[in-house]
């Protein structure tokens, strides 16, 4: 059987009501923050190595592309190839910079530079979107 309360028990219990909704607001707030920041950091991670693909898949379409192919790559022809090489990210964003050295010809190298801007998924902790650079540089073989 169940024992009578006594006045200080009965005290004792409504004085410990709220406990619970303290206790969560508390640890709710930083355990979103985690979770979001973990997820923040996976997306920063996966749009660095789709640009960083993106990067090499233009390089290898200039270095097979080169001034003896049938159809030349060009400047605008790469920057298209490495928009359409990265899926997922928003491709308007990505500012592509090529540089032969010297020219497009056998022998010679395209550098190519990718720069893609990163917004954060919580806007108030991180306000301004950083930038996400990828350079690589192959040899022209065509």
């Amino acid at each position: 059987m169940k024992q009578p309360q006594t006045l200080t028990q009965k005290r004792r219990a409504r004085g410990r009501r709220g406990n619970a909704l303290v206790e969560s607001a508390l640890v709710l707030w930083p355990f979103i923050l985690i979770v979001f920041g973990l997820a923040q950091i996976g997306y920063v991670i996966w749009s660095d190595s789709t640009l960083a693909y993106a990067v090499d898949a233009g390089a290898r379409y200039a270095s097979l592309n080169g001034a003896r192919s049938t159809t030349p790559a060009t400047v605008d022809s790469i920057r298209q190839m490495v928009r359409d090489s990265a899926v997922g990210l928003e491709t308007a964003q990505i500012t592509v910079n090529v540089v032969w050295t010297p020219s497009n010809r056998p022998g010679s190298t395209v550098e190519i530079e990718a720069v893609y801007p990163v917004r954060t998924l919580v806007q108030f902790v991180w306000p301004t979107p950083f930038s996400l650079r990828s350079r690589t540089q192959m040899l022209v073989v065509n």
